[in-house]
């Protein structure tokens, strides 16, 4: 498997997790199996995701995921503490021999969730807009039909004497 396999690879697994919701659920299905690599490594795609959806920070295709996170703490979208368990999470499931333990995953799971709630607070509303031909603003009576207006009319009335 060469190197361009390997990057297929990756892209079709990133591309894979279309929706950030979707990205979440990935990594909670991956860890429901005990697959703690499996999910700390969709945990660090499913950030991507919630960095591209909610708070438009792309990742470029030359960053590393370090270099993400320090791009993603300099815009102050997240902190460095917030953002360091998926890292280093991802690095020991990616690039390192040992395995990811239930205790580590925890713990990125939780960076996890606080990042994807602070990116959701983060994402801007879309404003709402009119409805054409929606319901319409009563118009008041006319002719003083009712006791207020005529009360009105006789203190005009009076001021006017």
């Amino acid at each position: 498997m060469g190197i361009i396999d390997t990057i297929k690879g990756f892209f079709q697994q990133r591309e894979s997790t279309k929706g950030a919701d979707h990205a979440l659920d990935a990594v909670k299905e991956a860890a429901k199996r005990e697959n703690y690599n499996h999910a700390s490594i969709k945990a660090f795609h499913a950030l991507e995701t919630m960095g591209s959806v909610y708070v438009n920070a792309e990742r470029e295709i030359h960053q590393t995921a370090r270099e993400y996170a320090k791009h993603l703490t300099d815009e102050g979208y997240a902190t460095e503490e917030e953002l360091e368990p998926i890292i280093v999470g991802f690095e020991i499931a990616k690039y390192s021999e040992l395995q990811v333990s239930y205790d580590d995953y925890s713990e990125v799971e939780k960076s996890l969730d606080t990042v994807a709630t602070k990116f959701k607070k983060g994402k801007s509303q879309p404003t709402k807009k009119s409805r054409k031909g929606g319901r319409r603003r009563r118009r008041p009576r006319r002719g003083g039909k009712t006791g207020a207006a005529r009360s009105r009319k006789r203190r005009s009335r009076k001021n006017k004497e």
